[in-house]
């Protein structure tokens, strides 16, 4: 191939991939009490991730709002103690982020042109302290009608089949990018709490201070993430991680049927993942 060719060649292949969209990315800083983040967004795919500038622990749920419902029927029925489920559309996101870190969790996102999501902390700086939602730590996002493409990086999807009382998919999983999406096909309202559990830690030992309720926060070495969704309902959100070789992971179902009732964790609803 003569050399004038072989230039328009490889200069059309470097024009073809510089065209290719990059994958959005949101970073969304918290604070003590506030979201940093823009009033609007592109639509389309994007992974939203959570950096925490305070002092506290913070977490970001993040919703999607029936149309015609606002911020203010969020903050009236936390007000009344009532739930929020008539004002939002489908499940709920979760990432947590300690002071001063990046959560290590990863929510993908396909905001839908002309909506309204919102973010919102339920944590408190203490026993009797005020959520911090009270104090001003939520934040509505308009979602633009118009937007440019967003790319997807290879990311494997496992899909989660979450019901009554049991988490459905895999025993292992190939190391890499995992991109998490639960279906509920249940008849009672379930999440995923999702993380990495220290090296050394079984499953088994684990569950076992799970179930006699003591304090299973140091056996985790992330900060996780989770998914919620309500019965026959398929979450819109997804939650990602780069699974490590030879490390194990924990899913957990925390609700309660009623406030009588037994966490769902305790009645099966729990599975460990091993990555190969």
């Amino acid at each position: 191939m003569p050399r004038a060719a072989s230039l328009v060649l490889a200069l059309g292949v470097l024009s073809a991939c510089a065209e290719r969209p990059a994958e959005r990315v949101l970073e969304v800083i918290g604070m003590e009490y506030a979201f940093q983040v823009p009033d609007s967004v592109d639509a389309g795919r994007t992974v939203v991730r959570l950096r925490n500038d305070g002092k506290v622990l913070h977490e970001m749920i993040v919703m999607k709002l029936q149309r015609g419902s606002t911020v203010k029927d969020l903050i009236d029925a936390q007000a009344a103690a009532l739930t929020v489920r008539p004002f939002i559309e489908g499940g709920n996101a979760v990432l947590f982020a300690p002071p001063a870190k990046t959560g290590d969790g990863e929510l993908v996102v396909n905001f839908e042109p002309g909506r309204d999501y919102v973010l919102w902390c339920n944590f408190t700086d203490g026993e009797g302290k005020p959520q911090h939602a009270t104090l001003g730590m939520f934040k509505r996002i308009h979602v633009r009608d118009a937007s440019p493409a967003s790319a997807a990086l290879g990311a494997q999807v496992v899909n989660v089949d979450a019901g009554d009382y049991a988490f459905r998919l895999p025993d292992t999983l190939p190391a890499g990018l995992t991109e998490f999406r639960m279906q509920n096909t249940g008849a009672q309202r379930h999440e995923i709490s999702f993380a990495r559990i220290k090296r050394g830690a079984t499953a088994s030992f684990f569950m076992s201070e799970y179930l006699q309720k003591r304090n299973i926060d140091s056996l985790y070495d992330n900060d996780g993430a989770i998914l919620t969704a309500y019965a026959g309902d398929t979450n819109r959100f997804a939650m990602r991680a780069q699974l490590e070789s030879g490390r194990s992971y924990i899913l957990l179902c925390e609700f309660q049927d009623t406030p009588d009732s037994p966490v769902h964790a305790t009645l099966g609803m729990f599975k460990e993942i091993v990555v190969r």
